[in-house]
């Protein structure tokens, strides 16, 4: 059985980099032929790649979290049926649209020719399956591509031992960078196929390997860790311009993972969201009334009835649970809240707390939950999601009076709350104090526009104004 690359694919133009999020499946496991095997992040969105081929995953070789470049080998996965060679043009009896895919390749091979200098190569003259394709007859035997003509049997074909070099595996080897390796990589058959080139890249072999050599290839990568080092030219490359250096000058260090996945989502977020910021003035005397009560049980804080406040006002406000999608054409709004906490790290990281269908849970539920999911978080657990469009963070814990946040793409909005304390409130010709704490909502204006906002925040300083236990 051969073994085949899986690698961070191309899903939209101008995608250079993705979050490897997490995998859906283990080492050893047999994957069905578009079975979701992992999850990335885009630019774009959050999808479930699904595996090309069938067979048993040998190993996972990177971790999740890591921001990879687009073709970054990831995983490798043996085949359980193993694939046809590829028909040689000049011996296949094609069917008249298989043709016509045949001249087309054709047109683009000589194109590719005449970029590379071979000025000598020439469109090739018309062939009995371009005449049937011009009468509009069917395909029969006699419909042939010509194999006398040069695109067919040139330099570019071939290698100089006379192995045949399909396009798709010049393609997978210029993708790879081993192109310099054309003549050194042992091939199985007639043709050079890109399973000959990811198993020559996969087990570093030496240029003078030769085909006998490759025998029991599949059984020892099949025996290596499931994260080993950083695998194929790719990777090397990656890992060698990542890697910190010192100097005298200055000294370098890694960015943890999680950093890397937060400055990643930051810099979309830059990119795509366009951010505007209201402000309001929440009444805090009836959330504190409420916290002296359950102070003795060690009960709900001041934040968390806040939380659980929010979650009720998204339920009612639908823009604040929706998110934009394919390339911002379509708004998908979520029927449940997901809701985001933000929970700072002692190495100033910052993670995501979820509270799942938040709007569904009743207040004890609420907290124990809100709870559990906090404690994840502390422990360096990353919980956001795609559901997850409405952020929460409390600025005040740093004794911060107000700040304005960012929105972390695919949320649409980012609430920051600052310290509680007592502030003047005018009664008649004097003041009376009450507490009281601001709350920045920073929103994606291309989902919610200010109207929208400022009702949301009148909702929410109305259900903390009359927030009560519910027992």
């Amino acid at each position: 059985m051969s073994i085949q690359t899986l690698q961070i694919p191309q899903l939209g133009e101008g995608l250079h980099e993705a979050v490897l999020v997490e995998y859906l499946c283990q080492p050893g496991d047999v994957i069905r032929r578009d079975q979701p095997i992992y999850v990335m992040e885009t630019d774009k969105a959050t999808t479930e790649v699904e595996c090309p081929v069938e067979g048993r995953l040998v190993a996972w070789l990177v971790e999740p979290g890591q921001v990879l470049p687009i073709g970054y080998e990831i995983g490798r996965i043996e085949l359980l049926i193993e694939t046809a060679s590829e028909l040689d043009e000049a011996d296949e009896v094609p069917t008249l649209d298989r043709v016509a895919a045949s001249v087309d390749n054709v047109e683009q091979m000589v194109e590719e020719a005449r970029d590379d200098g071979d000025s000598a190569i020439a469109a090739p003259a018309p062939t009995p399956a371009t005449h049937a394709i011009a009468a509009n007859k069917p395909a029969t035997q006699s419909l042939r591509l010509d194999p006398a003509q040069p695109e067919l049997t040139g330099p570019k074909r071939h290698r100089s031992d006379g192995v045949r070099v399909p396009p798709r595996t010049r393609r997978h080897m210029a993708m790879l960078g081993v192109m310099e390796y054309l003549d050194e990589i042992p091939a199985r058959g007639e043709k050079l196929l890109p399973e000959d080139v990811d198993r020559y890249v996969a087990t570093g072999l030496n240029r003078e390997a030769s085909a006998e050599e490759l025998v029991d290839t599949d059984t020892a990568v099949a025996a290596r860790p499931s994260i080993p080092a950083p695998h194929g030219p790719l990777a090397q490359r990656f890992h060698h311009q990542t890697q910190p250096q010192s100097t005298a000058w200055y000294d370098e260090q890694a960015v943890a993972k999680g950093q890397l996945t937060l400055n990643y989502r930051l810099l979309r977020g830059l990119q795509q969201v366009v951010p505007a910021t209201a402000i309001i003035e929440l009444p805090w005397d009836k959330i504190a009334a409420a916290r002296e009560i359950t102070r003795a049980e060690q009960g709900p804080t001041g934040f968390m009835m806040m939380l659980w406040c929010i979650a009720q006002s998204l339920a009612a406000h639908a823009p604040l649970r929706s998110t934009l999608v394919r390339d911002g054409r379509v708004l998908r709004t979520f029927k449940h809240v997901d809701l985001g906490i933000a929970v700072a790290l002692p190495d100033d990281r910052l993670v995501t707390a979820v509270v799942p269908q938040a709007d569904k849970l009743s207040q004890t539920e609420f907290w124990q939950v809100a709870r559990e999911r906090i404690a994840l978080a502390k422990q360096g657990r990353d919980q956001a999601n795609d559901r997850v469009t409405f952020t929460v963070s409390n600025i005040g814990t740093f004794g911060l009076h107000s700040g304005v946040p960012v929105v972390v793409p695919p949320a649409v909005a980012t609430l920051a709350l600052g310290a509680v304390e007592p502030r003047p409130v005018p009664e008649g010709t004097s003041f009376r104090f009450e507490k009281r704490a601001t709350a920045s909502l920073t929103f994606d204006h291309r989902v919610l526009n200010g109207l929208g906002a400022g009702r949301f925040l009148t909702d929410l300083q109305e259900r903390i104004a009359r927030f009560e236990l519910q027992r």
